[in-house]
Protein backbone atom coordinates (compact mmCIF):
# COMPACT_ATOMS: atom_id res chain seq x y z
CA UNK A 1 0.00 0.00 0.00
CA UNK A 2 1.50 3.55 -1.12
CA UNK A 3 1.95 6.42 1.60
CA UNK A 4 0.52 9.40 -0.02
CA UNK A 5 2.40 12.57 0.81
CA UNK A 6 5.54 11.28 2.71
CA UNK A 7 4.62 10.51 5.90
CA UNK A 8 2.53 8.48 8.49
CA UNK A 9 1.40 4.74 8.92
CA UNK A 10 0.03 2.88 5.69
CA UNK A 11 -2.91 1.17 8.13
CA UNK A 12 -3.14 2.37 10.96
CA UNK A 13 -1.91 2.76 14.64
CA UNK A 14 -3.99 0.27 16.38
CA UNK A 15 -5.07 -1.51 13.81
CA UNK A 16 -6.96 -0.94 10.61
CA UNK A 17 -9.09 1.40 12.44
CA UNK A 18 -6.31 3.62 13.65
CA UNK A 19 -7.96 4.41 16.93
CA UNK A 20 -5.22 6.71 19.13
CA UNK A 21 -3.66 10.05 18.87
CA UNK A 22 -1.91 9.46 15.08
CA UNK A 23 -2.20 9.99 11.85
CA UNK A 24 -2.75 7.31 9.32
CA UNK A 25 -2.94 6.94 5.65
CA UNK A 26 -4.67 4.64 2.84
CA UNK A 27 -4.36 6.14 -0.62
CA UNK A 28 -5.12 9.96 -0.82
CA UNK A 29 -7.13 9.67 2.46
CA UNK A 30 -5.93 10.40 6.06
CA UNK A 31 -7.66 9.67 9.10
CA UNK A 32 -7.46 9.84 12.79
CA UNK A 33 -9.65 8.76 15.38
CA UNK A 34 -9.35 8.51 19.36
CA UNK A 35 -11.57 7.47 22.24
CA UNK A 36 -11.10 8.67 25.52
CA UNK A 37 -11.92 8.50 29.28
CA UNK A 38 -13.61 12.32 30.82
CA UNK A 39 -10.85 14.67 32.48
CA UNK A 40 -10.67 18.13 32.89
CA UNK A 41 -7.10 18.49 32.65
CA UNK A 42 -6.61 19.56 28.88
CA UNK A 43 -4.74 17.41 27.06
CA UNK A 44 -4.01 15.97 23.72
CA UNK A 45 -6.59 13.39 22.40
CA UNK A 46 -4.95 13.85 18.73
CA UNK A 47 -1.07 15.01 18.48
CA UNK A 48 0.57 13.89 14.75
CA UNK A 49 2.79 15.75 11.98
CA UNK A 50 1.41 16.04 8.51
CA UNK A 51 3.76 14.75 5.78
CA UNK A 52 4.91 16.79 2.47
CA UNK A 53 1.38 17.17 0.90
CA UNK A 54 -1.33 19.32 2.21
CA UNK A 55 -4.71 17.98 3.48
CA UNK A 56 -8.12 18.96 3.20
CA UNK A 57 -10.61 17.79 6.42
CA UNK A 58 -13.07 17.84 9.00
CA UNK A 59 -12.79 17.63 12.56
CA UNK A 60 -15.19 15.48 14.45
CA UNK A 61 -16.22 16.11 18.08
CA UNK A 62 -18.42 13.63 19.89
CA UNK A 63 -19.96 14.37 23.30
CA UNK A 64 -19.08 13.26 26.27
CA UNK A 65 -21.49 10.62 27.29
CA UNK A 66 -22.27 8.02 29.62
CA UNK A 67 -22.17 4.41 27.53
CA UNK A 68 -24.26 2.94 29.99
CA UNK A 69 -27.28 6.18 29.95
CA UNK A 70 -26.47 7.99 27.04
CA UNK A 71 -28.70 10.83 27.53
CA UNK A 72 -26.51 11.79 30.37
CA UNK A 73 -24.02 14.07 28.79
CA UNK A 74 -21.15 15.94 30.26
CA UNK A 75 -19.67 19.37 28.60
CA UNK A 76 -16.32 19.68 26.37
CA UNK A 77 -14.26 21.69 24.75
CA UNK A 78 -11.64 20.86 21.92
CA UNK A 79 -8.91 23.37 20.50
CA UNK A 80 -7.40 22.34 16.98
CA UNK A 81 -4.00 23.81 17.19
CA UNK A 82 -1.47 23.74 13.98
CA UNK A 83 1.57 24.66 14.77
CA UNK A 84 1.04 26.05 18.38
CA UNK A 85 -1.66 28.48 16.99
CA UNK A 86 -5.57 27.92 17.84
CA UNK A 87 -6.97 27.22 14.64
CA UNK A 88 -10.79 26.37 15.54
CA UNK A 89 -12.77 25.60 18.89
CA UNK A 90 -15.03 23.35 19.37
CA UNK A 91 -17.59 23.05 22.08
CA UNK A 92 -20.40 20.82 23.72
CA UNK A 93 -22.49 21.58 26.13
CA UNK A 94 -24.75 18.31 26.01
CA UNK A 95 -27.46 18.09 29.11
CA UNK A 96 -30.45 16.56 26.84
CA UNK A 97 -29.35 15.55 23.86
CA UNK A 98 -25.78 13.60 23.64
CA UNK A 99 -26.19 12.67 20.31
CA UNK A 100 -25.16 15.32 18.74
CA UNK A 101 -21.59 16.10 16.82
CA UNK A 102 -19.79 18.91 15.84
CA UNK A 103 -17.33 19.70 13.22
CA UNK A 104 -14.86 22.26 11.35
CA UNK A 105 -13.49 22.30 8.38
CA UNK A 106 -9.59 22.73 8.20
CA UNK A 107 -6.49 22.88 5.70
CA UNK A 108 -3.77 21.58 7.34
CA UNK A 109 -0.41 22.78 5.61
CA UNK A 110 2.57 19.98 4.70
CA UNK A 111 4.84 19.56 7.66
CA UNK A 112 2.57 21.01 10.24
CA UNK A 113 2.01 19.53 13.97
CA UNK A 114 -1.18 19.72 14.45
CA UNK A 115 -2.88 18.98 17.90
CA UNK A 116 -6.94 18.77 19.00
CA UNK A 117 -6.70 19.38 22.71
CA UNK A 118 -9.90 18.50 24.77
CA UNK A 119 -11.08 19.57 28.04
CA UNK A 120 -14.30 18.04 29.56
CA UNK A 121 -16.27 19.05 32.64
CA UNK A 122 -15.68 15.76 34.69
CA UNK A 123 -12.89 13.66 35.88
CA UNK A 124 -14.44 10.15 34.95
CA UNK A 125 -14.02 7.09 33.41
CA UNK A 126 -17.90 6.86 33.20
CA UNK A 127 -17.90 9.18 30.47
CA UNK A 128 -16.55 8.68 27.46
CA UNK A 129 -15.87 11.51 24.41
CA UNK A 130 -14.75 10.91 20.94
CA UNK A 131 -12.42 13.25 18.36
CA UNK A 132 -11.96 12.45 14.65
CA UNK A 133 -10.29 14.03 11.75
CA UNK A 134 -10.68 12.66 7.84
CA UNK A 135 -9.17 14.29 5.05
CA UNK A 136 -8.16 14.31 1.73
CA UNK A 137 -4.24 14.36 0.89
CA UNK A 138 -3.35 16.61 -2.13
CA UNK A 139 0.51 16.82 -3.28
Amino acid sequence: MAIIAGAGNPAGSGGTSGIGKGLNYIGEHAFAYNNYPAETTASAKLDFISGSGYMVGRFTLGPLINPTDTTDGKKSNCQIQINDETVATLALDMPGDPQVNIWVDIIIPPYSHVEAVIKGQVDSSSYTGSIGYTGRVYA
